[in-house]
C-alpha cells in the first residue's frame, strides 16, 4: 500500500498540482513525494486534460420548448 484510503480521498478532493501542494496532504511526506509525486502529478495532468476534451459521444439537444432537435 502506498497511500491510505484517507490520503487518497484527500488527494482526490484537493487535486494538488504541485509537489509543494502534495506535501500539504496528510500521509504524503518527503519520501513518498520523492518516490511517487511526479507520477501522481503527471497522471493528474492527463486526467484534467481528458476532462477538458470535447465529448466524443453525440449529445441530445433540446430547443426552448423542451423538444428534441
Amino acid at each position: 500500500m502506498i497511500f491510505s484510503d484517507q490520503t487518497l480521498r484527500e488527494l482526490a478532493a484537493q487535486r494538488p498540482t504541485t509537489r509543494v501542494a502534495m506535501l500539504s496532504i496528510r500521509g504524503v511526506g518527503q519520501n513518498k513525494l520523492d518516490k511517487y509525486g511526479d507520477a501522481y502529478l503527471e497522471m493528474l495532468r492527463h486526467w484534467a486534460a481528458d476532462q477538458e476534451a470535447p465529448a466524443t459521444t453525440a449529445k441530445t439537444e433540446l430547443n426552448v420548448a423542451g423538444n428534441m432537435l
